[in-house]
């Protein structure tokens, strides 16, 4: 298999230079052709190129821009795949083979790009290099294959673009109507998804960019020939490129369901789907919708999401009530007439704990502020008094608007810009003239990341008469994927079972909340026993049952763990508790080990609270879900309610640990802060 490497050039033959040594270093010359089209340079690049018998050139007597460079590299190749790359690119060992490695590991993929040190559109890494050859140094260690780190996009740019050949054939040549060259590859991008093929980045390959300035024989400045690019993507495509290609990073870092989960979510102004693609790449099983104003916009997205093409406005929603995990509004709710009403029409279709994700303009930000105080109410473009904006409002605002429409305000997190000096001094005096102490806060940000939830419904009650089997025991298992659950039930069926028990294991799925999921299996499960543990968790403790009943005979012990803290501290986090007790195998740090606290000299060790990894209850309590709607504390919530009830929680001797947590590195972001907090102030 050969590929054909074109590189389109003008001038700046150093770096052409380097990246042709750099090619030569690190790939294999019999699996590639080098082609360079040299666009009229004046440096001496052609008499260079003359003299490099293993390159094949194209020597344009006038300018013709990039794109047609392209095309004319496009003909000449005759490799199985095309790689366009720019002239100032160093590339790295292993580079070739990880792109091809994914490029043809699914025949749908038409192109692939890799992670560089400069890039637009979310294709760059924070690197600490000085030199070429740190560069190099820190390539090999980044080089490794794992299409773990492959990411489907609706777009690529820049760089370094691989390429079917047949994705080429069905896409055709680079539109040269886009000279000298700005978003010519996400142009071509969109072509090659609308003839059926996916494109990935590949966040396990690395290369070098000096991001030099390309198009320097052409008039006019950077930003004025992209500019004018960019109404020509307008005029052709019938969307705002930078708006409708937008990944909202900053939504989907709120959400909190584990990765495994098949969530359901629906974008409100979905535009090109990028957001939704993302989320795809991060909850591989989730079910996308979407729903968006733009026509042609919709388009993009309809190819891997049920989408329509609609006015949130003037639509009856289409889906199931109690259906969706999260429906996203990023900078939606502030263009429409009433808001108030569409919140209240999405609210039947969020499932009970289901969340918005909503980001909203604040005018209460300083720049608005400084204006109106100088009599100025200027509307703009883009931005806070965007034309198209038809509400305004501020963080109490924000709140009203959710709390009045049946939903409960989780958390907020603000998006700020930058803050000159002047701004600075202009924040400060306005707090000390308002007496305001919040006031400083809230002028600082531009707008607002807002997760409401559908309430969840109170804690159910239970029965003290119901009839519950002593001879029982149930292993609650939540949203096990398919790998973890074989894992995790493989090793329950290997446990001893005394003579007389029965065992039954229930996966509880389509949840919202552990502390949900966990009050589902109560009211479906007679077992006296219950045994709640993460699906990547191993019970490797062969006779588990049996030292459980043994130390449940005890009838005042209600709970039991294998790792846990006999006092909180302050701020809720058991593992920086001064005295811990119990042992496990566990990979939190990145590796599988042994993780031991205090040894237990009796047969067990009373404690305040265990870790959720495995809990065992001879008792039911409703497990706290109005508090607790995520994915965190529940299991500290538990512990104390236990206690509250007159019931003690232990952790027993160890001689071995009874487990393997095999969780990877923890992830603290996915909502664990507001569950923190909420801990903390329900009960320390």
């Amino acid at each position: 298999m050969k590929t054909s490497i074109i590189i389109w050039t003008y001038n700046q033959l150093y770096y052409l230079q380097q990246c042709i040594a750099s090619i030569r270093l690190y790939t294999a010359s019999s699996t590639v052709e080098i082609i360079v089209i040299d666009d009229h340079s004046t440096d001496g690049t052609n008499e260079w190129l003359g003299k490099q018998p293993d390159i094949l050139r194209i020597c344009n007597e006038e300018p013709k821009g990039y794109p047609a460079g392209c095309n004319q590299g496009l003909q000449l190749a005759s490799g199985d795949n095309l790689l366009l790359l720019d002239n100032d690119v160093v590339v790295t060992q292993g580079w070739l083979d990880n792109l091809l490695h994914c490029l043809y590991s699914n025949e749908q993929i038409g192109a692939v790009a890799p992670v560089t040190n400069n890039s637009a559109y979310y294709q760059s890494v924070a690197v600490t290099y000085q030199n070429l050859q740190e560069m190099q140094a820190f390539a090999r260690n980044y080089n490794r294959p794992n299409s773990q780190l492959w990411e489907e996009r609706i777009k690529l740019v820049g760089c370094c673009m691989l390429i079917k050949r047949a994705a080429v054939e069905a896409a055709g040549e680079f539109d040269e109507n886009m000279e000298p060259g700005y978003l010519a590859e996400e142009d071509y991008s969109f072509r090659i998804r609308f003839c059926g093929y996916k494109l990935l980045f590949c966040r396990d390959t690395f290369i070098h960019h000096a991001g030099a300035e390309h198009f320097t024989n052409r008039p006019g400045g950077h930003y004025e020939l992209l500019n004018q690019n960019l109404e020509k993507f307008g005029a052709k495509w019938g969307f705002n490129l930078t708006y409708s290609t937008w990944i909202r990073q900053d939504i989907t870092g709120m959400m909190e369901n584990p990765k495994t989960q098949a969530i359901t979510v629906l974008e409100i102004g979905c535009a090109c789907g990028a957001t939704l693609l993302k989320i795809k790449s991060d909850y591989p099983q989730a079910k996308l919708y979407g729903i968006e104003l733009n026509e042609q916009a919709a388009l993009s997205a309809k190819l891997f999401a049920d989408v329509i093409a609609a006015d949130i406005e003037k639509t009856t929603l289409p889906y199931e009530e109690e259906y969706f995990d999260y429906v996203i509004l990023a900078d939606i709710l502030e263009h429409l007439t009433d808001p108030w009403k569409a919140l209240e029409n999405i609210r039947p279709h969020l499932k009970a704990g289901g969340q918005i994700l909503a980001s909203i303009p604040n005018v209460m930000h300083f720049s608005v502020l400084r204006n109106l105080l100088q009599g100025n109410w200027t509307y703009e473009e883009a931005g806070i008094l965007d034309k198209t904006h038809l509400r305004f409002f501020t963080l109490n605002e924000i709140k009203k608007l959710f709390t009045s429409t049946g939903y409960h305000v989780g958390s907020y997190r603000p998006n700020v810009i930058y803050e000159s000096p002047g701004d600075q001094e202009f924040i400060r005096n306005l707090a000390t003239i308002s007496g305001n102490s919040l006031l400083q806060e809230q002028c600082r940000a531009y707008q607002y990341i807002i997760k409401a939830r559908r309430p969840v419904g109170a804690c159910p009650t239970f029965s003290a008469q119901r009839i519950l089997d002593d001879r029982k025991i149930c292993f609650v298992i939540c949203e096990g994927d398919a790998a973890n659950f074989r894992q995790c039930l493989s090793h329950i069926e290997g446990l001893e079972i005394p003579s007389g028990y029965e065992v039954e294991v229930m996966n509880v799925t389509n949840c919202v909340s552990m502390a949900s999921a966990y009050n589902r299996a109560i009211s479906q499960s007679n077992a006296k026993y219950k045994v709640y543990l993460h699906p990547d968790v191993s019970i490797i403790h062969k006779t588990l049952i049996q030292d459980m009943i043994t130390i449940f005979a005890n009838p005042k012990i209600g709970m039991l763990g294998v790792v846990g803290c006999s006092q909180l501290p302050a701020n809720g986090i058991w593992w920086e508790a001064a005295n811990k007790y119990g042992k496990v195998y566990d990979s939190h740090s990145g590796a599988m080990g042994l993780v031991a606290f205090q040894e237990i000299e009796q047969p067990y060790q009373e404690v305040q609270c265990v870790d959720g990894l495995l809990m065992i209850t001879q008792y039911d309590f409703p497990w706290q879900q109005e508090i607790f709607a995520g994915w965190h504390f529940y299991d500290l919530a538990q512990c104390l309610e236990c206690i509250h009830a007159g019931y003690s929680v232990v952790i027993p001797r160890q001689q071995q640990p009874w487990c393997i947590h095999n969780c990877g590195v923890v992830n603290v972001s996915n909502g664990y802060e507001d569950d923190r907090k909420s801990f903390v102030a329900a009960y320390l």
